[in-house]
């Protein structure tokens, strides 16, 4: 038997034992159903293809490892080019409804100041 194959069958015990123990750990910062957290944030897509959330803030939710991985998901499938962005909107259900704003920060743009926060 092979080296993956072995892993391959431990795979879903594994899986769950690993969302378990974020329960266990994490459980209290999960984000709650149903609830909406209006808020925003500031992210950008670098030069050389790192994502990088540089502001968040929506009320009343704390960290947690659902948010961060619904932010990166997040951040990720809504970026195609470099630059920096704003969203503004609510996050619900695992979800962020709301607007993204590219910013056009080149040299002499008045339109745009920083902070953006």
């Amino acid at each position: 038997m092979s080296h993956q194959a072995i892993a391959d069958a431990f795979a879903p015990a594994e899986a769950a034992y690993r969302e378990k123990v974020m329960q266990h750990t994490w459980g209290h910062l999960a984000p709650e159903r149903a609830k909406s957290y209006p808020g925003k944030m500031v992210f950008a897509l670098g030069e050389y293809g790192d994502y990088v959330p540089i502001h968040v803030n929506f009320e009343g939710l704390d960290d947690s490892p659902w948010f961060f991985q619904d932010m990166m998901d997040f951040i990720v499938s809504h970026t195609e080019t470099p630059g920096i962005f704003r969203f503004e909107g609510k996050y619900v259900n695992h979800q962020f409804i709301g607007e993204i704003h590219a910013e056009n920060l080149a040299e002499g743009n008045q339109d745009s100041p920083l902070p953006l926060l």
